[in-house]
């Protein structure tokens, strides 16, 4: 069993889009301030390190499913801005952040 008890599980299905994947997050995640969020990476680390706007109150563990079209919308992989986010998962610690191609598991 992990430290983390709140989950916010967001699909990623249908999204094509680096804007679609930020207004999934505040969909899903009911954050503070969230027309004051950059839709960006940098954002996105300020929110879940800093409690900058963004933050996800609620939750302490981000769970993002079905990235695999998405990602391949991306250029796949290795795209530089997936690969972007999986640094900023790995380095995150206040708010977990799980990237899952497919589904849960």
């Amino acid at each position: 069993m992990n430290d983390y008890q709140r989950t916010a599980l967001i699909d990623c299905t249908g999204i094509y889009t680096i804007e679609e994947f930020f207004q999934r997050y505040l969909d899903s995640t009911n954050p503070r301030f969230p027309a004051n969020f950059g839709r960006n990476l940098d954002a996105l680390w300020d929110a879940i390190e800093g409690g900058g706007p963004g933050c996800p109150v609620d939750f302490d563990h981000l769970h993002f499913i079905n990235l695999q079209q998405f990602v391949d919308e991306l250029g796949g992989p290795d795209s530089p801005w997936y690969q972007a986010l999986r640094r900023v998962a790995g380095d995150a610690t206040e708010v977990k952040l799980t990237l899952s191609l497919g589904g849960t598991s």
